[in-house]
């Protein structure tokens, strides 16, 4: 039992950590996309916050955005499901 709560750890550390590398590219992406002049004074400053906000991006913006918001959404959960399996596995080892 422990070899496939294991396993599924270590599968659940990959997706996690191939979903925030392409959330991570979705959201630079995204910034890419957006509406120039920004309104916003920290959009000039650090041009992915733009993501943060609707308004600020194109609809192709607005696109990776999503893919982006979902990507790193995966990643969370995954790591939350991570997190639980080493609290499953910690009994088990030595």
């Amino acid at each position: 039992m422990t070899t496939v709560v294991a396993i599924s750890a270590a599968c659940l550390m990959v997706l996690a950590i191939v979903s925030m590398v392409v959330g991570s590219y979705f959201w630079i992406r995204a910034s890419f996309n957006r509406r120039r002049p920004s309104r916003r004074w920290f959009v000039h400053t650090n041009p992915l916050n733009a993501v943060l906000f609707e308004d600020e991006l194109l609809s192709e913006g607005l696109k990776y955005r999503g893919k982006a918001f979902r990507a790193i959404g995966v990643a969370l959960i995954s790591t939350a499901a991570l997190f639980t399996a080493s609290a499953f596995l910690a009994p088990f080892s030595n």
